[in-house]
């Protein structure tokens, strides 16, 4: 999978500027996002299906069904808007929800309704080339306007249904993930590792390891 990294023609000209507002991202739920999306794209995954497989005879159907009608926040990379660890400092999960529930003011949601809007359409524009991914495209197109009606009609009730969700997710699966895997001394230590390297060697060797790993 390719990445594309745009930056504004001032930060490009002034690597000082990038050093300063670079940030290495410690965030609980956005790992908790990637796991509800290895859930739901195993394919490519294989030493993962034994865990998939676990995890998914706990879940109930209700979870089931909640897994697939919000899996359009996660399935093809999730909205900056959910994950407040990108702006603010989180140490833990519950810290991070609790952070992201204040966010939903009912301005911020109907921002985050026209972003989503806007995100289905980009998303749409990189799948529709290409015929392979068209079979992809459709089963998350149909789930992604189930949740956009909703958005559109009763956003609290959306979102409040959203928060029940991951919460469950995470006591049922998630935090025995994150404590038998030590996730988050992982992440402190890649955040220490890439910090260390964009000062002392500078913004493109930490592009160049990114791009490597």
């Amino acid at each position: 999978m390719s990445i594309e990294l745009k930056f504004e023609k001032k930060d490009l000209r002034n690597s000082g500027l990038l050093k300063t507002h670079a940030r290495f991202v410690f965030s609980p739920l956005n790992e908790l996002f990637c796991s509800l999306h290895v859930l739901k794209n195993s394919d490519h995954r294989g030493m993962l299906i034994s865990w998939k497989l676990e995890a998914i005879s706990q879940l109930d159907t209700l979870l089931i069904n909640d897994m697939n009608y919000f899996s359009p926040l996660y399935e093809f990379g999730v909205p900056n808007f959910l994950i407040p660890g990108l702006n603010q400092n989180v140490t833990t999960l519950s810290e991070e929800i609790d952070c992201l529930k204040q966010r939903f003011t009912d301005r911020s949601t109907e921002s985050f309704v026209r972003a989503f809007v806007v995100n289905r359409n980009l998303k749409q524009q990189a799948f529709l080339p290409s015929n392979q991914g068209k079979w992809e495209w459709d089963q998350f197109d149909q789930s992604h306007d189930n949740l956009l009606n909703d958005l559109l009609n009763d956003p609290k009730e959306v979102i409040e249904r959203f928060f029940h969700f991951i919460e469950r997710y995470n006591d049922l699966i998630f935090n025995a993930i994150w404590e038998k895997a030590h996730i988050a001394d992982i992440l402190k230590h890649e955040v220490d590792r890439q910090s260390k390297i964009l000062k002392t060697l500078g913004f493109s060797e930490v592009i160049h390891e990114s791009r490597v790993l």
